[in-house]
């Protein structure tokens, strides 16, 4: 298990685990907990978008140099079903990867239920110094 917390605090937040994340695929999975719960009891919409563009994010990330990063340009998803307990997992493969664009394909899962599928489009950009927004430049 990765934890990449530090490097991204929101993902520490949420309680996501970072399962795999090589050669364009990643596992991410939380524990359904209280605090994920929407109004209805269920697991939390935003809680998903969250899971997919990470677990994308982890994918693209795990194909750039390490003087890069991966950016999200866009995200979609279609909500199949939900659930109020267990282990969710978002399993996502990069499909597409150019010179300056990466698409990542995922899926979000709960004891081999289908959840969600859902869709990222990343920019590929150059560290450079601390990295903050006004030094990204693209490749």
């Amino acid at each position: 298990m990765l934890d990449l917390s530090k490097e991204s605090p929101f993902i520490g937040m949420l309680g996501f685990q970072i399962n795999k994340m090589e050669g364009g695929r990643s596992d991410v999975s939380v524990e359904v907990r209280k605090e994920l719960l929407n109004s209805a009891g269920i697991l939390h919409g935003g809680l998903i978008a969250s899971l997919i563009d990470s677990a994308a994010g982890a994918a693209a990330y795990s194909l750039v140099e390490e003087e890069q990063l991966s950016l999200t340009t866009d995200l979609t998803i279609a909500y199949l079903t939900n659930v109020s307990k267990g282990v969710v997992h978002c399993f996502a493969e990069a499909v597409y990867k150019g010179s300056r664009r990466i698409h990542v394909e995922a899926r979000v899962e709960c004891d081999e239920k289908l959840l969600a599928k859902g869709g990222a489009s990343f920019i590929i950009v150059e560290k450079s110094g601390s990295w903050d927004k006004s030094s990204l430049k693209p490749v």
